[in-house]
């Protein structure tokens, strides 16, 4: 029965796209199961003045959830984002990058608590999403989507929505909270415009201008 159960995970994170979308959502879940069972946060939320004595919340934030529907909601994003990214990065960098944005959007609130003395609690996926999200729009330019699979949106409109839910989400608190909340946001656009694609070179609408420029030049 164990090598059963053990061969079926398998089939399912390795079989077909996306391994590393599918392991992340499944570790997410099982946290949000222990955490509603237990009703504690374990000490996963990132708190910025706890920063030095819990750096491990750099990186374990995101797997906080308020609630189902939070949890729903943000797995549904994070299966069409994540698995747009994963087939376009690869795996590996594709991991590299959710990292980077997950510390890079905790950091981005650290930084504003240092220049504003206030902050939130950060729990939950939303800000390395929002991140995400940015850097999809910049390596699928003009392609658009259902949200919720209710609404099209095209891809550069979904970036501006998701830098405005980051930023009023913040700005209630402090204006330069809001500002710094918004790192990971930009983070992301530089992976989006920096990193090609495994299928090939992708670039934003104005880098493949200037690269056609200089082509026109040396030719």
């Amino acid at each position: 029965m164990e090598r059963s159960l053990a061969h079926r995970v398998r089939t399912f994170l390795f079989t077909g796209f996306n391994p590393a979308v599918k392991l992340i959502l499944i570790i997410h879940l099982v946290f949000f199961l222990i955490t509603a069972i237990w009703r504690t946060g374990f000490g996963l939320a990132f708190q910025p003045h706890y920063l030095f004595q819990r750096p491990w919340t750099l990186l374990t934030y995101p797997l906080l959830n308020t609630g189902f529907i939070s949890m729903l909601l943000s797995g549904l994003w994070w299966w069409f984002m994540g698995s747009a990214m994963e087939r376009f990065w690869g795996s590996k960098r594709f991991i590299v990058a959710w990292i980077a944005l997950v510390a890079a959007s905790a950091l981005g609130i650290w930084l504003g608590f240092l220049i504003s003395g206030s902050y939130q609690i950060v729990l939950g996926w939303y800000l390395p999403l929002a991140a995400l999200t940015v850097a999809w729009s910049v390596t699928h330019q003009g392609q658009a989507v259902m949200l919720y699979g209710l609404i099209p949106v095209k891809s550069q409109w979904l970036a501006w929505i998701s830098i405005a839910g980051v930023f009023f989400g913040y700005v209630g608190t402090k204006f330069f909270l809001a500002l710094c909340a918004l790192i990971g946001c930009g983070v992301g656009y530089l992976f989006g415009v920096i990193w090609p694609g495994r299928t090939g070179v992708h670039f934003p609408r104005w880098r493949r201008k200037i690269r056609e420029i200089r082509l026109k030049r040396v030719k």
